[in-house]
């Protein structure tokens, strides 16, 4: 509707009320009501129901009648009352509520404190200030501002035709999209060109101020947060409806800088230095200003980040370009107040990287993510922990990643909801992930670690994860493609390497530690192990096709007789797999290999697959040097046992204990390496040492405690210094409880 008609319309609509009944609203009792909803309620079409100045706690609904609620300044002009005459929504509900309103007008309130409306039992709320649905209505001389919903915090329209004038919209909130004005699906919201508006510093994952559905839409303000806009304050989803945006002014001048921001900081600091900090990050993603050619940092100092303790607002709306490094990972915590999720990336440019903070204590109600990148590519996630996050329902989950990113050192602990972690393998890369204590929560059947989903049939490299520690997680899911502690899907293609897969719980009859639906997946040098109902769980009853299963050096608990199979598949069970007890530390707390493990030295440094070479990590996940021995082969599983003695010559689980201790080597004599071979008959405290023929200790090889059984490892010939020996004869010596053995060796150059 054009403005024009507006106007007609407000002209004939106070016309209408010439002949109409006004009702009084005034709180000491002198006039009709005291409440605004008593005279809604007593009201007819085309009445007026006139608030007298005062804070009305109220959430009020128009109940479909074509009424005009207006302060006095409907009736004076003085806008004084605009600030006087409040309506509080305390929280508890969207303040204004008008749905199938033909000819509703509000006039010259302060619209506070709404939470929004949920339109069904299975939705987002939405609508903080103001919630309009199948309405053609009128917002004159408003003041909208500090309301907090879901989708739009200020204001949400819905299959609505609106005409803003004079009204402020600012400092709302929303939790999931939208904290200004939500345009919601067949909406416009017409701006008075003639007595403009001011939208300005409103929050939300995405986007900041306004949102505009799937028609074109002008914007026309006085005041609006930046000049320029993004769409980090103005979006749509479609990208088939466009805007046009004109403002005369703004309240943030962006800042070309990296930006500083603590706890103790003050937001009218300039927050270019860490003496002068801002207290806000919202306040520091906003003022920033970045592109690719010039990319910024948001330093966060330690300590921590809470909407209760300093006004934060989570979820943040990240920004292509921008980075958000913490000072360190334990000590810069990000507190959700157990209210809210973390932050969003809705961006389709690139290059955001999160390094070196805790995000914990977080909640989510619905589908949604504690940290989110949508669209973003070129994404970097280093030295972040998420943990203890709780959700009510949905498919809460606590880390989702696009295509193009690369993440390290990523700990995802304790947190309720569906498959933590999510990732869509294509050109990705991540290296050190735990994913522990996940549990479903209470609303729907969820749980579970890690979904890996190609989603659309992406084509790209296969995705290797090194050093994969997924642990003591729950999923209560009776569908197979999501009843796994691992859910690989939709011709996802994926490699872990080093990867400790032990004690999670899945739905008796369904999924697995591993559940592959119609995706491939390569295990090397991985345990899967003590998980229920079954290790790994081979689904493909699928549109895409048979499953594919290849597994390298890998102990997998009762092998192939373990695994559950329905529908077509494809198994590559290759060298150097075992059924064994790993011997981990603790089965349900410590995952860390005993010396006596048969997982010590069970590994490959490196294979070829399909063309492709995948090498063995060069440090476990805590950073320890893999393998360790340098010269042995590399442990399976997660961690790297930093006894390094190699296990040898084992069959079907079994490690044949020798009835006496022998050392021999081979080749002897050598140069410029041998295999040196240990039977131990007893188990027990060793050292085995190289010495020369002076009695001098050149080189020791071991010193740790092991179990009966076959060992071996390898001298290259050097001493403690690296440094080459020169010929001759040596001894190699073990030593095991209190007795010794020795054998005589010949290096020849």
């Amino acid at each position: 509707m054009k403005p024009k008609l507006f106007f007609l319309c407000v002209f004939a609509l106070f016309a209408v009320h010439s002949f109409s009944y006004t009702y009084h609203i005034k709180q000491d009792g002198t006039g009709n009501y005291t409440t605004i909803q008593e005279g809604i309620n007593a009201s007819a079409d085309s009445d007026t129901v006139l608030v007298y100045p005062g804070t009305y706690y109220e959430n009020i609904n128009y109940n479909g009648k074509s009424i005009t609620v207006g302060s006095l300044n409907l009736t004076t002009g003085n806008e004084q009352y605009i600030t006087q005459t409040i309506i509080d929504g305390n929280f508890s509900g969207s303040c204004v509520r008008m749905e199938y309103v033909q000819d509703g007008a509000i006039h010259g309130f302060t619209i506070q404190h709404g939470s929004g409306i949920q339109p069904n039992p299975y939705d987002y709320f939405y609508g903080g200030g103001l919630y309009l649905n199948n309405t053609n209505s009128l917002i004159f001389n408003c003041f909208i501002l500090n309301n907090e919903t879901e989708i739009g915090g200020g204001i949400s329209l819905a299959n609505s035709d609106v005409f803003i004038s004079n009204s402020k919209i600012t400092c709302n909130h929303a939790i999931h999209s939208t904290g200004g004005i939500c345009i919601g699906v067949n909406s416009i919201l017409t701006f008075d060109e003639n007595n403009l508006c001011d939208v300005y510093l409103n929050t939300s994952p995405w986007p900041n101020d306004i949102f505009y559905a799937n028609l074109d839409q002008n914007i026309i303000v006085d005041t609006f947060t930046v000049i320029d806009p993004d769409v980090h304050f103005i979006n749509n989803a479609t990208h088939t409806s466009i805007y046009t945006f004109s403002a005369q002014n703004s309240v943030i001048e962006p800042i070309e800088s990296d930006l500083y921001v603590a706890p103790w900081g003050d937001n009218n600091n300039s927050g270019l230095n860490e003496t002068e900090p801002l207290q806000s990050i919202a306040l520091a993603l906003t003022k920033i200003k970045a592109d690719s050619l010039h990319p910024r940092t948001i330093h966060l100092a330690d300590g921590v980040y809470s909407t209760f303790s300093n006004d934060q607002r989570f979820p943040l709306n990240l920004k292509s370009y921008v980075s958000l490094i913490g000072e360190s990972e334990e000590g810069t915590s990000l507190d959700g107040d157990g209210a809210y999720g973390f932050m969003a990336a809705f961006d389709e440019e690139k290059e955001i990287t999160l390094k070196n903070f805790t995000c914990r204590n977080g909640f989510l109600r619905l589908n949604d993510n504690f940290v989110w990148f949508y669209y973003n590519t070129s994404t970097s996630v280093e030295n972040i922990t998420i943990k203890d996050c709780i959700s009510s329902e949905g498919t809460a989950r606590a880390l989702e990643l696009p295509e193009g990113s690369v993440s390290r050192n990523i700990i995802i602990d304790n947190v309720m909801g569906a498959q933590s972690l999510t990732l869509y393998p294509v050109n990705i890369s991540l290296e050190n992930i735990t994913i522990a204590n996940a549990l479903p929560n209470s609303g729907n059947g969820s749980g579970g670690a890690l979904l890996i989903t190609n989603n659309c049939l992406a084509s790209g490299n296969p995705v290797t994860i090194k050093n994969l520690k997924v642990v003591n997680n729950v999923n209560n899911e009776d569908e197979w493609d999501s009843s796994a502690s691992i859910a690989i899907t939709d011709l996802a293609d994926v490699v872990f390497m080093n990867a400790t897969i032990a004690s999670n719980t899945n739905m008796p009859g369904y999924g697995g530690a591993i559940t592959l639906n119609s995706g491939k997946l390569t295990l090397i040098n991985s345990i899967v192990y003590g998980n229920y109902p079954h290790q790994i769980c081979l689904d493909s009853n699928s549109v895409y096709g048979p499953c594919e299963l290849t597994v390298i050096n890998s102990l997998i608990e009762d092998g192939i007789d373990g695994f559950y199979i329905t529908g077509d598949y494809e198994l590559n069970w290759l060298t150097g797999n075992i059924d064994a007890d790993p011997l981990f530390i603790d089965d349900d707390e410590d995952f860390h290999l005993q010396d006596g493990s048969p997982c010590i030295g069970a590994g490959i440094d490196a294979v070829e697959i399909d063309g492709t070479w995948y090498y063995a990590p060069e440090y476990d996940i805590e950073g320890n040097p893999r393998p360790n021995p340098f010269d042995s082969m590399p442990d399976l599983g997660a961690y790297e046992n930093q006894c390094g003695i190699p296990q040898v010559e084992v069959e079907e689980g079994i490690i044949e204990a020798p009835t006496e201790t022998m050392i021999s080597n081979f080749p002897n004599p050598f140069n410029p390496s041998t295999t040196i071979k240990l039977e131990l008959a007893d188990s027990g405290k060793i050292e085995l040492a190289i010495y020369n023929i002076k009695g001098q200790k050149v080189k020791t090889l071991l010193n740790c405690t092991t179990a009966p059984g076959t060992y071996e490892c390898n001298w290259n010939g050097k001493d403690e210094l690296g440094k080459s020996v020169s010929s001759g004869q040596y001894l190699v010596k073990l030593k095991q409880n209190e007795k010794e053995t020795a054998k005589k060796i010949m290096l020849l150059k």
